[in-house]
């Protein structure tokens, strides 16, 4: 069984499939330890651009420009995680 290490440099901690999120080739994840740290207007950012993008993904759109928000919005909270737990 494979099992996805937290991108936060150094963290130990680890995941495994879960029912609606398999694992998959370049999945991210963040601890819910290292979670806590972020900002909450970046999680809400990466939340409306992710409810945005599943209309029309269900429909079979492309959409780049949203799927190129919601990556840099991601981006943004993996940058924030990681400086917090690297104490900056």
């Amino acid at each position: 069984m494979q099992r996805l290490s937290c991108c936060i440099p150094f963290c130990r901690a680890t995941r495994g499939d879960r029912k609606n999120d398999p694992l998959r080739p370049g999945l991210e994840w963040i601890c819910s330890r290292h979670w806590r740290d972020v900002p909450v207007v970046l999680k809400a950012e990466k939340s409306h651009w992710q409810r945005l993008s599943r209309p029309a993904k269900a429909k079979g759109l492309e959409t780049p420009r949203i799927h190129a928000r919601a990556f840099a919005a991601w981006e943004a909270c993996k940058a924030s995680a990681i400086e917090a737990a690297m104490g900056l």
